[in-house]
């Protein structure tokens, strides 16, 4: 096991919290099974309530800039508290937050970005078309709406490109890259990797027992019978198809262009085509 933080990073709605739900699963003492809400024992690193709780006051009362700089004391403290401790995380790379000092692996997860189109326009309640320019902007930070008082701290995403960019090409934390197509079409070798890349050995029982507990049906089945607490007020699913190339039944050519353009340099490098 690691001994410092492990960041699982992605762009939203690339697979990380069926990620999560995989390494709770295989951790977890021989023939249990996590439900599905006990995913918050591997949090976001965003969480206004967690880090209140830490700072022992509301977060409303700080300056903009005095937050990342007690964000970066907080992951330092749990570092030496918690060593090994998983923390899900969508901001950018940031070399103030996510240091040698708290870190010590990168798990990067990556999904095409036409199917991150679709899947957080839905995840945001908002269209498509409104969603690819999100995709592109260099500028984009999540939750930094003041009207009212957001449950997540403000994140900076900047572009899919860029957020992938900043991750991938750091050379101060070791990382290893997982696209989210490698877990559906080979999960066995793929989660496999992911492990061994934590420093876990593998049993294969485990390993098996683990994506069938957090197979998409299963997730969506216990989202349904439980509700989930991760699920925004603006999607009517958290889980809603977990398929590659779902794209396909939603972007105009005009949309399939536009995100391929915005992209083109990170599709090629990953391998992603049509």
């Amino acid at each position: 096991m690691r001994r410092r933080l492990t960041w699982i990073a992605s762009y939203p709605k690339s697979g990380n919290t069926w990620v999560r739900a995989f390494l709770l699963n295989y951790l977890a003492p021989a023939g249990a099974t996590v439900p599905l809400n006990d995913i918050k024992a591997i949090p976001i690193a965003s969480s206004r309530p967690l880090f209140d709780h830490a700072l022992g006051c509301e977060s409303d009362l700080l300056l903009p800039h005095e937050i990342p700089v007690l964000r970066s004391a907080w992951y330092d403290l749990i570092a030496h508290r918690q060593p090994g401790h998983f923390f899900k995380v969508h901001d950018q790379y940031d070399p103030q937050l996510h240091t040698p000092a708290n870190t010590s692996f990168v798990l990067y997860l990556i999904r095409n970005p036409w199917d991150v189109a679709v899947s957080y326009a839905a995840h945001r309640g908002g269209s498509v078309a409104d969603t690819i320019p999100v995709l592109a902007d260099e500028t984009y930070v999540a939750s930094r709406s003041t009207a009212e008082r957001q449950p997540q701290l403000p994140q900076f995403y900047g572009s899919w490109s860029g957020h992938v960019s900043s991750w991938v090409d750091q050379n101060a934390i070791p990382v290893h890259v997982t696209r989210y197509e490698d877990l559906l079409a080979s999960p066995c070798p793929t989660f496999a990797a992911l492990l061994q890349a934590c420093g876990y050995s593998i049993d294969e029982a485990r390993l098996h027992a683990a994506i069938e507990a957090c197979s998409f049906a299963n997730l969506r089945a216990q989202e349904d019978a439980t509700g989930f607490h991760e699920k925004p007020a603006t999607a009517e699913k958290f889980f809603r198809q977990g398929r590659v190339g779902a794209w396909r039944d939603v972007l105009t050519p005009d949309q399939f262009g536009q995100i391929a353009h915005d992209h083109a340099a990170t599709i090629a490098r990953f391998g992603y085509t049509q």
